[in-house]
C-alpha cells in the first residue's frame, strides 16, 4: 500500500511539473511605487513560469493609471496620459498603443483578481521596473 502511495505520489509530482505552469504565490513578494509598499488584502502577487504577477487595479491604480475592466470580453484596459494598454485574460496578445505585442505569461483570474505582468505593465505604460532578490 505505501509503494502504490508513492508512486501515485510521484506521478502527480511528475504530471505537475509537465504542466508548464507553476505558480508560486509568495507573501515576500514586495511591490514599491515610488518607495511605498503596495498592499494587497486578499490576493498577493504570484510568480508563474518565472514572471511576477500582481492584482491589477492594487498596482496600476496605486501608479496613477485608470483601469477599466470589460466583463463580457474578460478584458482590462490600462491607461496613463502616455500610454494605453489592453490584455483579455488567458491571452498572450495584448494591444500596446494600438500595436499588438506577445505577453510570456497571459493574464489570468486568481481568487476572483485579475493577475497580470507586473514588468511588462509598467514598462509598456513608461514606468521604471526594478527587481531586489
Amino acid at each position: 500500500m505505501k509503494l502504490l502511495l508513492r508512486m501515485v505520489a510521484v506521478a502527480l509530482a511528475v504530471c505537475l511539473m509537465l504542466t508548464g505552469t507553476a505558480i508560486a504565490e509568495d507573501p515576500q513578494i514586495k511591490v514599491l511605487v515610488n518607495g511605498t509598499p503596495v498592499i494587497f488584502p486578499d490576493q498577493q502577487p504570484v510568480i508563474i513560469d518565472g514572471r511576477t504577477l500582481v492584482p491589477l487595479r492594487a498596482v496600476f491604480e496605486h501608479m496613477g493609471a485608470k483601469v477599466s475592466w470589460i466583463e463580457l470580453m474578460q478584458s482590462a484596459i490600462i491607461e496613463t496620459d502616455s500610454a494605453k494598454v489592453s490584455l483579455i485574460i488567458g491571452s498572450k496578445n495584448a494591444v500596446v498603443n494600438s500595436v499588438v505585442v506577445k505577453l510570456d505569461v497571459p493574464p489570468k483570474l486568481i481568487n476572483g483578481r485579475t493577475m497580470v505582468p507586473l514588468r511588462f505593465i509598467s514598462e509598456n505604460l513608461g514606468f521604471e521596473v526594478g527587481w531586489e532578490e
